[in-house]
């Protein structure tokens, strides 16, 4: 069974205080997530190679990005869902 993101009597402010808590998240997670991958980009074209820790922090930041995503995007579908 699928738990709602927000209370049944949450008003619209509060979805959009949720969604915007989200963003921020997602956006925070996006940053930290792209500058692993930079550097790590970076050490590879100069010939080095990346140690294994900083390829571990590069998933685990893909892995809290991609959770970021989820959680935005289900909150987004059930706080203004569309009629098909």
């Amino acid at each position: 069974m699928k738990m709602s993101f927000f209370p049944e009597s949450a008003q619209c402010s509060s979805f959009d205080d949720a969604l915007e808590l989200l963003t921020l998240r997602y956006q925070a997670a996006f940053v930290q997530y792209r500058g692993l991958v930079d550097r790590n980009t970076g050490l590879n074209l100069s010939g080095d190679r990346p140690s294994v820790r900083a390829l571990h922090e590069e998933e685990r930041a893909f892995e809290e990005l991609d959770v970021a995503r989820s959680a935005l995007l289900d909150a987004a579908a059930q706080a203004h869902p569309t009629v098909h």
